[in-house]
C-alpha cells in the first residue's frame, strides 16, 4: 500500500508540476497570439486599462476588481483578480479602443454567472463592439444560450443553456468570425457551434465588458476576466492552445482524492463546466 500510494504521489505531483508549467504560458500565448487589439487582465497594476496597445478602460457604476483569487486560476497568477459586476444599471466596463473589426474578429476571454439571464430578465453582455449592420456581440440571452452576433441580427448559438449548476463557475470562451465565412463558438477550448457570419465591414463600435454601449440594458450579473480581442479569425487550434496553456492549478472545491484513509491526497484541479452534451 506504501508502495502504490507513492507512486500515485509522485505521479500526480509530476502531472501538476506540467500543467502548472503550461499556465505560465498563458498570458504570454494570449498576446502572441497575431492579431491581438486589447487585452483586459483587471490586476491592481492595470485596473480596466488593456494590457497592451495603450487602450484604457473605465469602471462604470459599481464595477471594480474582485477579490484576490477569485478570477480563473492561472498559475501565473495565483492571486487573480476579474472585474466584479453586481448587474446592476450603469455598471460594466467601458473602453476607448474604437472600431479595428473589420473583416475578421474574435473575442477570447472567461466569463462567471452570479445569475441566469432568464431569472434576472434581461441579456448578459460578455463583451463586445455593438454596431447596427455590423455586429460584434457576445451575449448570453434570456434563454439562457450563448449567442455571438456578426452582422445585423446574424448569429450562431451554443445549443445547450447555461443552468443553476453553471452559476459561480468559470467558463472560457472564443468567438471567431471572418466576413462571409463562417462565425464559431467554442467553450473551455471546444468547439460547440459554428454557422455564416454574413457581411461585416469596417466597424466603428466602441468595446465593452459587461454591456453593450448601443444595445443598453444588457448588464452582465457576475465577473469576467482575461477579455482579449482580436482583428483576425482565431483557428481551432489557436483557441485550444490558449485553452490548454491556462492548465491546472490549486483551487478551493473542487478536491480530488488519490489514495485511502490518512495516506489520501487531495489534489485540486482548474475548475471548468464539465459534462457538456
Amino acid at each position: 500500500m506504501k508502495t502504490t500510494t507513492c507512486l500515485l504521489l509522485a505521479a500526480c505531483a509530476a502531472q501538476l508540476s506540467g500543467a502548472a508549467a503550461r499556465a505560465a504560458d498563458y498570458v504570454t500565448t494570449v498576446e502572441n497570439t497575431p492579431g491581438l487589439l486589447g487585452y483586459w487582465r483587471y490586476t491592481p497594476g492595470t485596473g480596466a486599462n488593456s494590457s497592451v496597445n495603450g487602450y484604457t478602460g473605465t469602471f462604470e457604476g459599481n464595477a471594480a476588481l474582485g477579490v484576490p483569487g477569485t478570477g480563473p486560476a492561472l498559475a501565473i497568477d495565483p492571486v487573480n483578480e476579474p472585474v466584479a459586476l453586481d448587474g446592476s444599471n450603469g455598471t460594466y466596463v467601458d473602453t476607448n479602443l474604437v472600431g479595428g473589426i473589420n473583416q475578421a474578429g474574435s473575442i477570447v476571454g472567461w466569463f462567471n454567472l452570479a445569475a441566469l439571464p432568464s431569472t434576472a430578465g434581461h441579456i448578459f453582455t460578455v463583451a463586445g463592439e455593438s454596431q447596427g449592420g455590423n455586429d460584434f456581440d457576445l451575449q448570453v440571452e434570456t434563454d439562457n444560450r450563448l449567442r455571438f452576433y456578426t452582422n445585423g441580427g446574424g448569429a450562431v448559438t451554443d445549443p445547450t443553456a447555461f443552468t443553476a449548476t453553471d452559476l459561480n463557475q468559470w467558463v472560457f470562451v472564443a468567438a471567431t468570425f471572418t466576413s462571409g465565412g463562417n462565425a464559431t463558438l467554442y467553450i473551455d477550448g471546444t468547439q460547440v457551434a459554428q454557422g455564416g457570419a454574413g457581411t461585416h465591414g469596417n466597424g466603428t463600435g466602441t468595446f465593452a465588458m459587461g454591456e453593450s454601449d448601443v444595445f443598453t440594458g444588457r448588464f452582465f450579473q457576475g465577473a469576467l476576466d482575461e477579455i482579449a480581442v482580436y482583428s483576425t479569425e482565431l483557428s481551432a487550434n489557436q483557441v485550444g492552445a490558449i485553452y490548454n496553456s491556462a492548465g491546472m492549478v490549486p483551487e478551493p472545491g473542487t478536491w480530488a482524492t488519490v489514495g485511502t484513509g490518512a495516506a489520501g491526497l487531495g489534489l485540486v484541479l482548474r475548475r471548468h463546466r464539465v459534462g457538456r452534451t
